[in-house]
């Protein structure tokens, strides 16, 4: 009759545990909260191990306390960093124990590969006639691992979602950007243009643009958006549209600056802003005239000599009112090329982290600008992949070359 009560108890045992691990597949295939899959566990340790005393540790950024019971003091997470993650298989704390820790018999940790997930530190567990101190311990080891590893597909599959959702957005945001990039440059008998556009990983807000205007006349701009991603994109989009505005209308080129600036600090709430270089041309009267907001200056290379073009005023967005708008005016007596780019170029490394910067770009121009614009550019792509080696990008470099007569 003993007998038959022990192998009773023992078919009850392995029931409470063939039930409990129900439960928990069950509330993890309906997606059950972080907090509830606790109270589950919890309630598995009380009842069915009767251990009086939890503390689970787990990483998802930092480690973190994210669950106990049983106790008040909680053990600071650095225990975890300097002692607990050298252990990858259970630790009695009677047979080793860790310095600091005191009430709890074993070390519970979690693993995936290499990688730590968490510790489980577990007060005394006890033989009885539902099993062995050692099955105990084993199915408890079970249920832990369970649970880690179903918040930690949580966690992942919620990291998913968002790099999915990021993609999406950089995907719309290159979409954006493509289409605000003019498809054609004029190519006339006073006015010729070629561009480069080499995108980093990241969507940046390098933009240029040209309008034409009756009487020989033409507007060209380079510009860098403050931001990444839609945000930039949308910037940039509302940015293009006002320029173009403005500039097909009988404005000054005070007035048009003042106008875009009040524009950004409006749209942008002085949040974000903008580096523009904002040229006209008359290819009738040969008079260049332009403003500089903050932006990287461009050179003006012809047989006098390079002349980087600085006046102007402060970045678009920041201020209300811009401080002072000062408008470079120049008049070309002979053929020129205009060089313009974003400080991508410059910041460009090289393998031995040096540089291209303006003195790279300013000497080039010395040496090529007599090219026509497209044959330069394919000429500094040349000269930028020899300098840069297997080094990439770390942002934008946007090249807009111009040759004016």
């Amino acid at each position: 009759m003993a007998d038959n009560q022990i192998a009773g108890k023992l078919l009850q045992s392995k029931q409470l545990q063939i039930d409990s691990l129900l439960a928990l597949t069950r509330a993890i295939n309906n997606n059950t909260k972080e907090h509830e899959l606790y109270e589950l566990y919890e309630l598995f340790l009380r009842n069915q191990m009767h251990v009086g005393e939890v503390i689970l540790y787990y990483h998802r950024d930092l480690w973190e306390c994210v669950f106990h019971f049983g106790i008040e003091k909680v053990y600071p997470t650095y225990l975890v960093e300097h002692q607990f993650i050298y252990n990858k298989e259970l630790r009695n704390l009677e047979e080793k124990p860790i310095e600091q820790i005191e009430n709890f018999n074993y070390l519970i940790p979690v693993f995936h590969k290499e990688q730590p997930l968490a510790f489980a530190l577990i007060s005394k567990v006890n033989a009885d006639e539902y099993g062995t101190k050692e099955e105990k311990l084993k199915f408890i080891q079970t249920i832990t691992n369970i649970i880690i590893s179903a918040i930690e597909n949580k966690r992942l599959f919620k990291k998913q979602l968002v790099q999915q959702a990021y993609k999406k957005e950089m995907d719309l945001a290159r979409q954006m950007q493509k289409l605000l990039i003019p498809a054609k440059l004029p190519q006339t008998e006073n006015v010729k243009m070629s561009a480069v556009y080499l995108p980093h990983t990241e969507v940046g807000g390098d933009y240029y643009d040209f309008v034409e205007l009756n009487e020989g006349k033409i507007t060209f701009c380079i510009a860098d958006v403050s931001g990444k991603g839609v945000p930039a994109a949308l910037l940039m989009s509302n940015f293009q549209a006002t320029l173009r505005t403005l500039a097909q209308q009988n404005y000054t080129t005070e007035k048009l600056i003042k106008a875009l600036n009040a524009r950004m600090c409006e749209v942008t709430q002085n949040e974000s802003f903008i580096t523009l270089f904002y040229a006209k041309y008359n290819a009738v009267s040969k008079k260049l005239l332009y403003v500089n907001a903050g932006h990287v200056p461009p050179f003006l290379c012809n047989s006098k000599g390079i002349q980087p073009l600085t006046d102007g005023t402060t970045l678009l967005g920041m201020f209300n009112d811009l401080p002072h708008i000062k408008v470079g005016e120049i008049y070309l007596e002979e053929e020129s090329t205009l060089v313009l780019f974003t400080d991508g170029l410059t910041d460009l490394l090289n393998e031995q982290d040096e540089f291209f910067d303006v003195e790279g770009v300013e000497l080039f121009c010395k040496n090529f600008y007599t090219l026509n614009p497209e044959d330069f550019n394919n000429k500094i792509l040349e000269r930028l992949n020899s300098f840069k080696g297997t080094r990439q990008n770390t942002d934008d470099v946007t090249i807009l070359t111009c040759k004016l007569k």
